[in-house]
């Protein structure tokens, strides 16, 4: 079913009512697509030529004869097949391209690099499509889908499934798709699509542990774009540098203490409660100690610690005027980063850039020796120009390195987080420039094989980051761009990591974050989810979805979005959800402003959890919709068993956040035995339907029975 473009919010109830009755396609969702919803409006127009015709075809795809066995356009060619069979019920013939050329009466949908493609005249340019953009193009009787990477050619195959049958994935278990297709002409395409942010990560453990849901929503699976060292992705200084390898006296070669933080005592240091190298060695002994004692020192010291970046000679922190080197780190960094590189390349089956982090460890320890310190008064009490200078230095060896033995392009990613959030810039006359007139000079400059990770943690993502409340993001991104043209964002705008069934209401702002991204040429998007459950709780696969689609197409109607979405998700339940959802957004809205709050921070959340912010009246409100809900699919029990569990358990997950507001607001209300017994309903609730964690890295079991007072 086509939606025209004056398709409007105000009309969802009647419109959900109307599309339930029509279609019915794999794990309860509708066929429902809309043109202007899915990339730029393009030559994409019916030919005469039939793709299935009274239940056959007389197509084939095709690929290149060097396919490797499970690359990108391998799981191309078997997506298409699959796909269409299930639409049609025709079994595509898949073949390589060997001895294959192009002519006028051929019927093929060509993937990839193909000889029918070289053969076809065609312009086969693709260096402007980037990473994962592509190009559909139908000539003659043939289609061909073709891209830069083989990441793009699977995205293309996406597309077209999408014109010629309506396939859209939504959600783990759910996506569009006609069915029952016996007649389909082949579209005429002349298109070409590029994603608005060039590089998308949607960091939620429905994908992290499931790489098929990922590539649907088109979000590269991590193990395929990041070399991670054996000791962490996005934490990697000890990773790179670790400790057990450079602190052995007896091999003088390669002590090298000064690589590593020096902190002042406590009572004379800023970051409250760190401690030196050499302090945590003591306390954490990895010598004279049984190996199990040892490894786990090891793993609390290397956890911890930062890296000197100034290049400090001394390894008490000392200056005496020796002149700091930062070639010893470099050439340590490089050296862990071939051997990281080397082996992720062996077991890496496709063509897509790589990237690498050179990033602090996840606290804020900061080294503090004379060097450092100095460093840091010197660039405007920013501590990251010893940090970029060392990050470029890496990059060039390192890009080189890939580049003439792989062929591939390489990028290391640094973090602007905590610590190193506020860049080495200053004020004058009431504007900001890059500090290039201290020791570093324009070193301090990232080149282009350096990626800036902005990571505003602080951020109140309930607003967007051209709102009064995020000025402080707002000026660092404008600062940071003084010093790189080559910036992603790592956004914390799905879920509260404290408490992870908390509901999060930062759907007002998403798409003008989005379109603010776009605007500030941010072209990678780390979107942080519940990265570590592998079912998250509180509207998550919605949010997934919307941060997805929008990092693929920034000018999309998310209204429409989020329509689209109940009625393929929700099916039957999709008013009574979408009733509760719309109301829940309104009243959450309505309180805060009353309230004159903002969510700036990663707990902020935690303020409604306040009885009258959430009034028992509303919550049981909710509860009728989420009862409602349950009442709309229960003739799947016994027609649909199977469709009745899946959207059972989509129910249940989204509705865990209101059994949590109603057990811990109001005891008082509904007493001891009642929040009690709602607190063990969820609690073996949130188990059967795949939750694992009750907040970032800890276990569902630590989500206690504690009223909140």
């Amino acid at each position: 079913m086509i939606f025209s473009k004056s398709y409007k919010k105000n009309r969802l109830i009647a419109v959900i009512l109307s599309v339930i009755t029509l279609f019915a396609c794999f794990s309860g969702c509708k066929n429902v697509i809309d043109d202007g919803d899915n990339g730029p409006l393009q030559s994409v127009k019916e030919s005469k030529y039939d793709l299935v015709k009274q239940g056959s075809t007389s197509y084939a795809v095709v690929y290149p004869a060097d396919t490797i066995p499970g690359s990108y356009v391998d799981i191309a060619a078997a997506e298409l097949c699959d796909l269409i069979s299930e639409s049609t019920g025709v079994f595509l013939s898949c073949i390589p391209d060997t001895g294959l050329t192009h002519k006028t009466d051929n019927k093929y949908i060509s993937l990839g690099n193909t000889s029918l493609l070289a053969s076809s005249g065609l312009n086969t340019d693709t260096s402007g499509l980037g990473g994962d953009g592509y190009k559909i193009i139908t000539k003659d009787q043939s289609v061909f889908l073709y891209a830069k990477t083989t990441h793009g050619v699977l995205y293309a195959v996406y597309e077209f499934l999408y014109y010629q049958f309506g396939f859209e994935f939504f959600a783990e278990d759910c996506y569009s798709l006609e069915k029952s297709v016996s007649n389909k002409k082949l579209l005429n395409f002349d298109y070409t699509d590029i994603p608005s942010i060039a590089q998308r990560f949607m960091a939620d453990g429905t994908l992290n542990y499931n790489n098929q849901n990922a590539r649907r929503l088109r979000s590269t699976p991590v193990d395929l774009f990041l070399v991670a060292p054996d000791k962490g992705r996005w934490h990697t200084s000890q990773g790179l540098v670790r400790i057990e390898n450079y602190l052995n006296e007896d091999d003088p070669e390669n002590y090298h203490p000064e690589f590593f933080s020096f902190n002042l005592p406590e009572d004379q240091s800023s970051n409250t409660g760190s401690n030196s190298y050499y302090e945590a060695v003591k306390k954490y002994p990895t010598t004279g100690v049984d190996d199990e004692t040892a490894k786990k020192n090891r793993d609390i010291i290397n956890g911890r610690l930062q890296l000197c970046y100034s290049g400090r000679p001394h390894a008490d922190g000392t200056d005496d005027g020796t002149p700091a080197d930062q070639t010893p780190l470099v050439n340590a960094i490089v050296k862990q980063m071939k051997i990281f590189v080397d082996a992720f390349i062996k077991n890496n089956k496709d063509d897509n850039d790589l990237y690498m982090c050179l990033t602090q460890m996840d606290n804020f320890d900061w080294c503090e020796c004379d060097y450092c310190r100095a460093t840091t008064e010197e660039y405007g009490g920013s501590m990251a120009a010893g940090y970029i200078v060392v990050a470029n230095k890496v990059a060039e060896i390192m890009y080189d390195y890939v580049k003439n033995t792989y062929g591939r392009k390489f990028t290391i990613f640094i973090f602007a987080y905590q610590n190193t959030e506020q860049p080495p810039v200053r004020e004058v006359n009431g504007k900001y420039e890059a500090i290039l007139d201290g020791r570093y000079g324009d070193d301090i400059i990232l080149n282009e094989h350096v990626s800036l990770l902005y990571a505003p943690i602080a951020a109140c993502y309930y607003n967007s980051f051209n709102d009064p409340v995020n000025v402080t993001e707002d000026v660092r991104m404008k600062q940071w761009q003084l010093l790189s043209d080559n910036i992603g964002v790592w956004t914390y705008g799905k879920t509260f990591y404290h408490d992870f069934f908390i509901p999060m209401n930062s759907y007002s702002a998403l798409k003008e974050n989005f379109d603010y991204f776009v605007e500030n040429n941010v072209n990678f998007l780390h979107a942080q989810g519940q990265s570590w459950n592998r079912q998250c709780t509180e509207w998550n696969d919605l949010k997934t979805y919307l941060n997805a689609s929008l990092a693929w197409d920034h000018t999309q109607d998310m209204d429409k979005m989020i329509d689209k979405f109940f009625i393929n998700f929700y099916m039957d339940a999709a008013p009574h959800m979408r009733a509760w959802f719309d109301d829940y957004r309104s009243w959450h809205t309505l309180q805060t402003g009353l309230r004159g709050w903002n969510y700036r921070g990663t707990s902020a959340g935690r303020k409604t959890l306040d009885a009258t912010f959430y009034p028992y009246n509303k919550l049981t409100e909710w509860q009728g919709h989420l009862d409602d809900a349950y009442s709309a699919i229960e003739k799947y029990k016994q027609t649909d068993p199977e469709l009745y569990e899946r959207l059972e358990r989509r129910i249940t997950k989204d509705g865990l956040s209101l059994q949590y507001l109603m057990y811990n607001l109001h005891e008082a209300t509904i007493g001891f035995d009642a929040a009690d017994r709602i607190y063990e309903q969820m609690m073996e609730d949130a188990f059967r339907v795949g939750i694992t964690e009750c907040k970032e890295d800890r276990p569902l079991e630590e989500l206690l029975r504690t009223t909140v007072l």
